[in-house]
């Protein structure tokens, strides 16, 4: 329980007192981190809801060539998979290249926000350590669709759409994410609705066509249910609630992403009366549009005009996710597969279970 309250206080003391000097300071200590998150991740050892199933995938790439290989789930994962058999890394190379991706991804998108310590410790209770130390094919797609969300100030619509695509082949649910492409269009014309959303929503479903049934018939019918994602989905809707009485500051001060975070705020609503439907199909939902904490809850601070109202919500936002990181790691149904963390620094290619 200790290295994951100790990785939850490091971004709370950068945040606390930021760094000072020149912008190769920080980059030391950004790198600094994502190594750190990349160790932390990569070097577990039976930590996580699925290691089991994810040894299982690793078997299945054994003795078998490439093309077989990414056949055997999706194919992104799959590939990591069967080039870390090839090189003899086992589960412990996935983990690492999984790991880098999910923290590289992640300091990506702290770095676009205003605080982006802030940001980063708010990923830390659930993105990092649920996901990111847990469900690595779900983690690795959730960091390219937060690698896309960091083009989008820029407008970068074939950048954000080529990111989403990438994070789709480690997890098909990724796709989710292609309808908020349309906001970066300048203006929805004829060509828009003919040719171009047509072929995004055409994309998504090729990349979806052999998962659709077990879609609707498992998660949308409620034949799983996911213990927590009444949770997840009301901790997507904290900030939301929040900035609701900031919308004319938030649309002034950051005009370029302001449509992004209120459309995602309108999904987020929207999955409270669903999650009680179908909770596992709206988990997932609710993963991939997590980055709207780090964004709202920042730009939250940031538009306060008075230091006493700016310290105030940073200090609610950090005891916030602290409580949570509190409560899931004491009280959440699964959280004994994470408890005690552990490190396997002997044998690099641990396959044993």
């Amino acid at each position: 329980m200790i290295p994951y309250i100790i990785f939850f206080i490091i971004p709370i003391i950068f945040f606390l007192h930021p760094l000072k000097g020149s912008s190769g300071v920080k980059l030391v200590a950004w790198s600094a981190m994502i190594t750190l998150g990349t160790l932390f991740i990569g070097l577990r050892f039976k930590v996580g809801g699925d290691w089991s199933q994810y040894l299982y995938y690793l078997y299945q790439t054994r003795n078998v060539d490439f093309l077989t290989a990414i056949q055997v789930a999706d194919p992104g994962y799959m590939a990591i998979n069967w080039a870390s058999n090839q090189l003899g890394l086992g589960i412990m190379g996935v983990n690492l290249f999984c790991g880098f991706c999910f923290t590289l991804g992640l300091t990506m998108f702290s770095l676009k926000q205003p605080y982006p310590w802030l940001a980063f410790l708010i990923a830390v209770p659930y993105l990092f350590i649920v996901v990111g130390m847990g469900y690595s094919r779900q983690a690795v797609a959730l960091a390219f669709v937060m690698m896309a969300f960091s083009f989008w100030g820029d407008g970068k619509l074939l950048k954000y759409l080529a990111f989403v695509f990438i994070g789709a082949l480690f997890h098909k649910a990724a796709v989710v994410m292609l309808p908020f492409s349309i906001l970066l269009f300048k203006r929805i014309s004829v060509y828009t609705w003919l040719v171009a959303i047509p072929t995004i929503g055409g994309i998504g479903l090729i990349l979806l066509y052999d998962s659709i049934s077990v879609y609707a018939e498992v998660y949308a019918s409620g034949m799983l249910s996911s213990s927590g994602g009444l949770i997840r989905v009301i901790l997507n809707l904290v900030p939301v609630s929040i900035a609701i009485f900031h919308l004319q500051k938030l649309k002034l001060a950051f005009p370029e992403d302001f449509k992004l975070w209120a459309s995602m705020s309108l999904v987020a609503i929207a999955c409270l009366p669903l999650v009680l439907i179908a909770s596992t199909a709206i988990d997932r939902i609710a993963l991939f549009i997590a980055p709207l904490q780090m964004a709202l809850s920042t730009r939250i601070v940031f538009v306060q005009k008075e230091g006493f109202y700016r310290a105030f919500f940073a200090l609610f936002f950090v005891i916030l996710y602290a409580s949570v990181l509190f409560v899931w790691l004491n009280y959440a149904d699964n959280s004994y597969s994470w408890i005690p963390y552990q490190a396997h620094l002997g044998d690099l290619n641990f396959n044993k279970m």
